[in-house]
């Protein structure tokens, strides 16, 4: 057998935890912050493909500031649970498993060759809750060894920040027997509320919650309350899930000692923003973790005092048409307004991969998703779980994003899918549409850099769909499509759009923005050199045109043009002049078509009348070359 053995560490870099400032004057508060190390191993039979068995764990990091001997303890503990995971008892344990794998495999090869099935045991860990107190960190394991499913389980680790040592029911409660009681009766009757009126609990569920539920291993502490949990087939048949059931602080004054209540916080309401960023670590940043070192390095910052500060790996899940979160890689109890934490990361195209997430002093939750424009490159924190009620959003960060395109007080979901491509080795992207069981698609030739948007195009009071993106080496077309009737219909582009040309289903070019200055495009325009333009667009008579009286403006700085002959102009005011050798012009827009303006180093304007020439691939300006007049032009390729 081939065995290999991998110990990722998710590097964090704690600087100046101390120094936090979060929402306190004076002394500095007590802040808590938790890293995960990636602990991994495979095993593969002797072909070096096969893979027979998988584990995989986390293994948190602690740091208590100000508190060395609480830290010690803690991660000695966490040390602890992860070794116990590893070793198992019994029939557990890697050794085990990997054992039965391999007996499995020589009986059977075929189990794990042909269906690509391999025994797994593999665990995640988050933080439910930390502060100058109490941290949770709750751990959900899944094993497969064979049949028809593999099972999930998860128990929570609940520590005292203040000495390390864990808690137990006992700790926490004024009187464990009341405290006990008091949380199964409260549960039991949740139980009974319409959130449960699709299950079927065993007959004995009663009984079970107050011996296997409320008891210790089975609960954490959040930010809302204790919450306790029941695994699959604790309290009901196995397709009915596992159990989590939330016993609100509120509910617990007097039964929980009043150190474990959550802490007081203050500061205002803060938000997050994120940015790209180089190597260096700023003596803002109190903390890092590289998940991926081939990944973006980005620096997310904190506007206004931020508690419970979380990034995690999220992953979409079909069949609940919603993100999953599973674990944590880092955490802070708290993070001063201006502190950032640094990350490096691969960020998916279309659907993310990470979340951050955080509360404010009121406990107000917030979190956003990590994504990153297909259209500039800029890093987007995407917010998750709002109503979104604008006519016009960028969705490409949000997928499978829930609408109702068809205006039938139903929502659709709207996703890309890629298809392979018969003509090359590229993936090429399709719009598709579910409407229940039956699903609309619309291929598209986008391999790369997708844009994707709502926005009521056409004035009907429902939201038209258009995607921009990279079909080749960088060139990138828009697609817009009308859904009504269970079908993708195209709205059409005039003429790309210049006269003379006919309506075409794509544009050459890419949503810049969609806001009150109608679809703002832009393109390449390759005219006396290349250039940025961007455009204002609106629909009228069945397609999308530019807007009266729009133009083509250049952004950004365009390089300086030096003039080596004398070049006819047309002053800003309409006369007629020439510019001598020398002068130095900018180029500002142009209608693509008969005319680019200009600006001068010394503020004057004034436009250059152009035209195509059949056997040039560039323009002709008074006749001659465009090449004729200056000393450089800078086109692309």
């Amino acid at each position: 057998m081939k065995k290999t053995l991998a110990l990722i560490l998710s590097i964090c870099l704690v600087l100046s935890l101390c120094a936090c400032g979060a929402g306190v004057t004076g002394a500095s508060p007590t802040v808590v912050s938790v890293t995960m190390q990636d602990l991994s191993q495979s095993c593969y039979a002797d072909d070096g493909s096969t893979l027979l068995f998988k584990y995989s764990d986390k293994l948190p990091s602690v740091t208590v500031s100000g508190n060395e001997a609480a830290t010690t303890a803690i991660n000695n503990t966490l040390k602890k649970v992860s070794s116990d995971y590893s070793a198992g008892s019994g029939e557990d344990g890697i050794d085990a498993l990997l054992a039965a794998a391999k007996a499995q495999y020589a009986d059977d090869p075929s189990m794990f060759s042909d269906s690509g099935m391999s025994y797994s045991m593999e665990r995640t860990a988050d933080v439910a809750r930390g502060d100058k107190t109490v941290l949770s960190i709750v751990y959900t394991a899944y094993s497969f060894t064979g049949g028809v499913h593999g099972l999930t389980s998860s128990f929570g680790e609940n520590l005292n920040t203040a000495t390390g040592t864990e808690l137990k029911l006992a700790d926490i409660a004024s009187d464990r027997d009341a405290f006990a009681k008091f949380c199964a009766d409260y549960i039991v009757e949740l139980t009974k509320g319409s959130d449960y009126s699709g299950i079927t609990f065993n007959d004995d569920y009663k009984s079970t919650v107050s011996s296997a539920v409320v008891a210790d291993g089975s609960w954490y502490f959040s930010g809302d309350g204790v919450v306790f949990i029941a695994d699959q087939y604790t309290l009901a048949a196995y397709a009915a899930g596992a159990f989590r059931f939330t016993v609100p602080y509120s509910k617990l004054t007097g039964l929980l000692k009043d150190e474990y209540m959550p802490v007081s916080r203050s500061g205002k309401a803060g938000d997050m923003t994120i940015s790209l960023t180089d190597n260096e670590i700023s003596d803002s940043t109190v903390g890092s973790i590289a998940i991926d070192k081939d990944g973006q390095k980005f620096t997310l910052s904190a506007k206004g005092d931020l508690y419970d500060v979380k990034l995690s790996a999220i992953e979409f899940n079909e069949s609940a048409d919603d993100f999953t979160e599973n674990g944590a890689y880092l955490y802070f109890s708290a993070l001063a307004d201006g502190q950032s934490i640094g990350v490096q990361s691969v960020i998916p195209e279309v659907m993310p991969n990470l979340m951050i997430s955080w509360r404010n002093a009121d406990g107000t939750a917030s979190r956003r998703l990590i994504s990153q424009s297909g259209k500039d490159g800029s890093m987007l924190l995407i917010e998750y779980g709002a109503q979104h009620d604008l006519k016009a959003v960028e969705i490409t960060g949000s997928l499978p994003y829930s609408a109702d395109p068809d205006g039938d007080d139903t929502d659709e979901s709207i996703r890309l899918v890629a298809n392979p491509s018969a003509d090359s080795g590229d993936s090429q992207y399709a719009l598709q549409i579910t409407d229940g069981t039956v699903s609309a698609q619309a291929q598209t030739d986008v391999i790369s850099d997708c844009s994707l948007w709502l926005a009521d195009v056409n004035g009907d009071g429902n939201q038209e769909i258009l995607l921009s993106g990279n079909v080749m080496s960088d060139d990138y077309v828009t697609y817009c499509w009308q859904y009504a009737g269970g079908a993708l219909t195209s709205i059409k582009f005039a003429a790309g759009s210049e006269s003379g040309a006919e309506a075409a289903d794509t544009f050459d070019g890419w949503i810049e923005s969609i806001g009150s200055d109608g679809i703002l495009m832009a393109r390449s325009c390759s005219i006396l050199g290349t250039y940025k333009g961007v455009r204002s667009f609106e629909y009228s008579d069945g397609a999308l045109h530019p807007t009266g009286g729009s133009v083509w403006s250049f952004t950004g700085d365009p390089a300086w043009l030096t003039v080596k002959t004398a070049l006819p102009v047309t002053l800003s005011g309409g006369s007629s002049s020439s510019l001598s050798v020398g002068t130095q012009i900018r180029l500002t827009a142009t209608d693509g078509e008969s005319w680019v303006s200009y600006t001068d180093k010394n503020g004057g304007e004034g436009t250059i009348q152009v035209e195509r020439n059949g056997e040039y691939w560039g323009w002709n300006i008074n006749g001659a070359a465009d090449t004729t007049y200056f000393e450089s032009l800078p086109y692309a390729g």
